[in-house]
């Protein structure tokens, strides 16, 4: 089963989908899908107080990109293809997959993780970039295929 994330037409908000089902619990966070479709809206996403994993690719479906609210960690661990660009203001975002082409900017929060990102990577002046994953066990290589741009903080896991 494939669930869209559509901005002209939503079938539902869905702000209210992800606190509800981060309230319920992190692990069955989107499940019974396949996969996620990133319409021209764009997908926001909060983990305000709870650690959540999406497992799922998030998928081209429009020109919408990914934004990262919330003081907990957003673990990716899918092949992302979505086509707008990714956000990350507050928390941590964990890629254990890969992202597309979409461009990357940290401006508060921290990237981390094992996965793999093709589009440029900025982390601003306020941000972290964690190499090799959140893990201290399990880590691995953090791979950017495009430019990184670094103003804040970098460090190994």
């Amino acid at each position: 089963m494939n669930f869209r994330w559509s901005f002209w037409r939503p079938l539902f908000s869905l702000r209210p989908i992800i606190a509800v089902a981060a309230r319920l619990s992190a692990s069955n966070f989107v499940s019974g899908f396949t996969a996620a479709y990133v319409s021209n809206g764009g997908a926001v996403i909060d983990t305000t107080n709870i650690d959540v994993t999406i497992s799922q690719p998030l998928l081209n479906g429009g020109t919408g990109g990914l934004t990262k609210l919330g003081s907990a960690a957003l673990t990716l661990s899918g092949t992302n293809s979505y086509g707008g660009p990714t956000l990350v203001s507050d928390g941590t975002l964990s890629v254990s997959g890969s992202v597309g082409l979409s461009a990357v900017t940290v401006s508060g929060g921290t990237l981390a993780g094992k996965g793999s990102f093709n589009g440029a990577v900025t982390i601003n002046t306020n941000g972290n970039l964690i190499l090799g994953g959140l893990d201290p066990v399990n880590t691995g290589t953090l791979t950017i295929n495009s430019n990184l741009n670094l103003a804040g903080n970098i460090s190994p896991n």
